[in-house]
């Protein structure tokens, strides 16, 4: 990844796009998520995003490719602290 030690909160949304990766599982889910019945934003989606890349990163570093259940984690992360 060309990020450079660049953090994932850091990332503004078109850097997200550019040097996040996803599966098309995983950004299918992402998008139904962030647009579900509560209302998520676009910036909602992103946070989703960053979190998921981060425990991509932890998961395997060398690939860091965002899964369908890293989604998931994140999704039942955010419901355990709302």
């Amino acid at each position: 990844m060309q990020r450079k030690a660049c953090l994932n909160a850091a990332l503004s949304g078109q850097a997200l796009a550019i040097h996040t990766r996803l599966t098309a599982a995983t950004a299918n889910a992402a998008l139904l998520a962030a647009r579900s019945k509560r209302g998520r934003s676009l910036r909602t989606q992103d946070r989703l995003i960053w979190v998921a890349q981060t425990i991509a990163d932890l998961r395997d570093a060398a690939t860091a490719v965002i899964k369908e259940q890293d989604v998931i984690d994140v999704l039942a992360m955010r419901r355990a602290l709302s």
